[in-house]
């Protein structure tokens, strides 16, 4: 399961802020690309768990796994 590091904290900095257009990737803890999701509306919080991943990804997350927005990483299997 992947755990997006996404909602805030009063003081803490907005990650999602600049990437809600983002394609939503999940990469391999190697770098190997899993899956990649163009956003129908800007990426919130919610909208990004509640995504289906692990019946889309299943097995695939076993070995870890690493969720960007573009390039700025939001969430991880190892958080």
């Amino acid at each position: 399961m992947i755990t997006f590091v996404t909602d805030r904290r009063p003081g803490e900095p907005c990650i999602i802020q600049g990437h809600e257009q983002a394609p939503l990737v999940i990469k391999t803890m190697e770098g190997d690309e899993l899956l990649r999701l163009a956003p129908t509306q800007p990426w919130t919080h919610e909208r990004l768990v509640s995504l289906p991943l692990q019946e889309l990804l299943g097995e695939a997350l076993e070995g870890g796994a690493d969720a960007y927005l573009g390039e700025q990483w939001v969430g991880s299997t190892e958080v």
